[in-house]
């Protein structure tokens, strides 16, 4: 009984994360391609790598900038001035947390790859920021 209602706690985090970062993907492709015309990706999501050149006859459109900066500290959920063993303990949590393979492990489904991939990034470059690897 205590492992089911930690496996439906956690799916319903995932949920709730995937929605959030959802919510932020609406956000930035909208400024990004705010009066784009649907061409020939026009079916695609917003993430699929064709609609990136959806409007290439239209001459060169610089990428979307990354947006603003995540301060690391928040991302690893570690406070300033932590050690370097805090900081790694934080990041390996925070990687198992959110790593790629756990998709499959919950049956979460494949829509939620794309935002476990781009949180392991996010939490890889807060990490390397902070002065691993």
């Amino acid at each position: 009984v205590c492992f089911l209602i930690r496996y439906l706690n956690k799916q319903k985090f995932y949920k709730t994360q995937y929605q959030h970062y959802k919510q932020y993907q609406q956000g930035q492709s909208g400024a990004a391609g705010a009066g784009a015309a649907g061409g020939t990706g026009a079916g695609q999501s917003s993430s699929s790598f064709y609609n990136r050149f959806r409007n290439w006859n239209t001459g060169f459109q610089a990428p979307p900038g990354p947006g603003p900066q995540k301060d690391p500290h928040d991302v690893l959920g570690v406070k300033r001035g932590a050690s370097m063993d805090e900081v790694k303990k934080a990041y390996r949590v925070q990687l198992k947390k959110f790593h790629p393979d756990k998709v499959e492990s919950l049956k979460l489904g494949p829509e939620y790859r794309e935002m476990f991939e781009e949180k392991t990034r996010e939490i890889q470059k807060a990490y390397e920021a902070l002065g691993g690897k």
